[in-house]
């Protein structure tokens, strides 16, 4: 059997982003972390930021990352997440060899090559079905069960091998923000059972996407109309 040695990256952001603290707080517990590289926030061309509910006072609860980062003796690099020249010097520096993902924009082909064991995300949703942005209404847009996927990136948008994925259970009970919740604390499930095969030293093994394609980005006009459906396709599952 193959054993690698893993030394891992963290990519994030900079603000507070409740995926950032989970995902940091769950690898320095394992003793994986060794760098986190945090982008600060960026104005996006993104049709519709809407949602069906709000997450109420839900900042009180989380850190910066860098506070996050100093509490817990983790190095830290406030970074655009497309600076080569400063994500190449730290990663040769620190000997990084594997890139995890808890918030990143589009990281492009010369970062993703100086990674020898790649960069894994965590896609909420099923691949190639929801991949892109807006994967729940997606799922329910195309009439498929929720998932959670690991998968590899490339220089496509959600296409890289795919590593593990879980479907999510629906409950007759279950609204748009209980299955949101359980799609996200089964992104956390995946990230623990990956921690297990790196502290295995084991190699990651991983399966190519078939007939991949990228969703595009919706309106909140179309957001509003597929969460309206929302029940109907819940019952047909």
């Amino acid at each position: 059997m193959i054993k690698r040695t893993y030394s891992i990256c963290l990519f994030s952001y900079s603000f507070r982003h409740k995926k950032t603290n989970d995902f940091i707080n769950i690898l320095k517990k394992n003793g994986l972390l060794k760098i986190v590289i945090a982008s600060p926030k960026i104005k996006l061309d993104i049709k519709s930021n809407w949602k069906p509910y709000f997450k109420k006072n839900l900042n009180k609860k989380l850190y910066f990352t860098k506070y996050l980062c100093k509490k817990n003796d983790i190095n830290y690099l406030p970074s655009r997440h497309d600076d080569y020249l400063k994500i190449k010097k730290t990663i040769q520096k620190k000997k990084i060899n594997l890139g995890i993902i808890s918030g990143a924009r589009i990281i492009k082909p010369e970062i993703l090559k100086l990674f020898k064991y790649g960069i894994i995300n965590f896609h909420p949703g099923k691949i190639p079905e929801t991949s892109g942005l807006d994967s729940l209404y997606w799922t329910i847009k195309k009439r498929v069960m929720p998932y959670v996927t690991a998968h590899f990136i490339d220089r496509y948008v959600d296409k890289g091998k795919v590593i593990l994925e879980k479907k999510i259970k629906v409950f007759k009970k279950d609204d748009y923000k209980s299955i949101d919740d359980r799609i996200y604390q089964n992104q956390l499930y995946l990230l623990k059972k990956i921690i297990n095969k790196l502290k295995k030293k084991e190699l990651i093994k991983s399966k190519k996407v078939k007939n991949y394609s990228k969703n595009k980005q919706l309106s909140t006009k179309m957001k509003k109309t597929i969460y309206e459906d929302f029940d109907s396709w819940k019952n047909e599952l």
